[in-house]
């Protein structure tokens, strides 16, 4: 589950609302693809899970200022470093 999985999801799913990430094990994105997933992100997404994903501090820039989660009510981003 590497970039072109996450942009899929990013851009694929329109109505997306809840959208659970830490349960994957198989993770080959690296923290640049994980941001550019967040900063892609267009569904209004409410409860994101991205638990152990390599975001870092770009990662977690694009997520604040990423306008299609403004109204994120849940958010998990342990073990991101």
């Amino acid at each position: 589950f590497g970039k072109g999985g996450l942009m899929v999801l990013a851009t694929g799913f329109p109505a997306l609302t809840v959208l659970d990430l830490g349960s994957s094990l198989k993770r080959k994105a690296t923290e640049a693809d994980v941001t550019a997933f967040v900063a892609a992100l267009s569904a209004p997404v409410r409860h994101l899970n991205l638990h152990g994903w390599p975001l870092g501090d770009a990662g977690a820039k694009a997520l604040a200022a990423n306008p299609a989660l403004a109204r994120l009510t849940r958010l998990n981003v342990d073990g991101c470093s």
